[in-house]
Formats: C-alpha cells, structure tokens, sequence
C-alpha cells in the first residue's frame, strides 16, 4: 500500500506559475523563502491548502527548522499565499498554508514530486534552488534536435506522440545566458556555475 502511495506521487508535480519569474517574484524572495516555497507546493491539496510541520518542510527542503521559520517568513507578502495558526486536537499550536489554486490555462513549470521525495532538491547548494526553476522556465523542446542526439531508433520516430510528450523523452534543452540564469534567480553571475555543479551532482 505505501509503495503505491509513493509510486502515485512520483507522478505528481508542483507548479510555479511563469508569471513568478517573469515578473521577478521569485527573484526577489530571500534563499531561505526559496528553499521551502517549493517544498509548501508539495504538500498543498486539491483545495490550495496543507498542514506540514516545521520538521517535514526541513527535512524536505534541507535546512534547519530555523532556516524554515525565516524562509516562511520571507513569503508573508508572496502574493497568493497565507498562513494561519490553529490549535490542533492535542492542544498544539500549528500552522495551515494556503496556496491560490493554479488555474488550468496558467503557464507554469512543473517539478516532479520524486525530486523531492527523493531529497535531490534537499540536497542542493542554496544555489542550485535558486536557479533550478529559471531553468525550466528557460527550457525549450524540440523533437528533432532530441533526435538528433538520441538517434533514430528513440521513441520519437515520427515526432507525433500527441500533445504531452513529457513522459516518452528523457530531458528537456537549455541555452540560456548565464547572465539572465543570474538575473531571474537572484545570485551573482559568479555563483552560476557551483549551482550547475550541485545540481549535476544531485
């Protein structure tokens, strides 16, 4: 039962709308506010809201429970997003998130929720957080290029595979300037490359 649980969840994704990086959002949250947004996404349910603790958001994010209350705290003015306290059954204090649900015509990039069950983002430098999503959101596709790479005998045959091909292709390609990676992630143009590094190695 819990292996099928897991299974189903690693074919889930979290969304960030496009319009977060384009219009600098995520730039300008603070590292810590990085680390754990993603990790908020996760966890939300259908209706926009979830209940994870201090402790699951750390361990998940990979920073101390002390670096999540500060990075919870940078996103206070993220817009669509709440936190509300609530006394549990056992008389505890604890915290409900609260995410605007994404609409279906949004544009957004999607992250798998095995890189989290699987503690890759938990992983990564600071850095690589920051620039993980500007990479997909600088992503491109296309099939005959991937082709080209990956020989004819790939699954892309005649590039008609219907209109989501996510699942039949192994990555996707980026091109993009250092300088806008640096721009839109909010590190320095010097930090760029430890951050390629982490994410190789993770």
């Amino acid at each position: 039962m819990l292996e099928d649980i897991i299974a189903l969840q690693n074919k889930l994704f979290i969304q960030i709308p496009k319009s977060c990086i384009k219009d600098g959002l995520w730039r300008n949250l603070p590292p810590a506010s990085k680390a754990v947004y993603p990790v908020i996404c996760k966890h939300i349910n259908a209706h926009g809201v979830c209940f994870p603790s201090e402790a699951t958001i750390s361990k998940f994010a990979g920073v101390t429970e002390k670096t999540v209350r500060e990075g919870l705290a940078g996103l206070n003015d993220f817009p669509g997003y709440s936190r509300g306290k609530y006394i549990t059954q056992r008389g505890h204090t604890a915290y409900r998130y609260i995410l605007k649900p994404i609409r279906k015509d949004t544009k957004a990039i999607s992250i798998s929720h095995s890189f989290f069950n699987k503690y890759h983002w938990a992983r990564l430098k600071p850095s690589g957080k920051c620039i993980y999503p500007i990479l997909q959101y600088f992503s491109w596709w296309d099939c005959e290029v991937y082709k080209e790479v990956e020989g004819e005998d790939t699954l892309y045959d005649n590039c008609d595979i219907g209109d989501n091909p996510y699942p039949y292709r192994n990555y996707d390609f980026i091109d993009a300037d250092w300088e806008h990676i640096a721009f839109f992630s909010g590190i320095s143009i010097r930090s760029v490359n430890a951050a390629f590094e982490s994410l190789v190695k993770n």
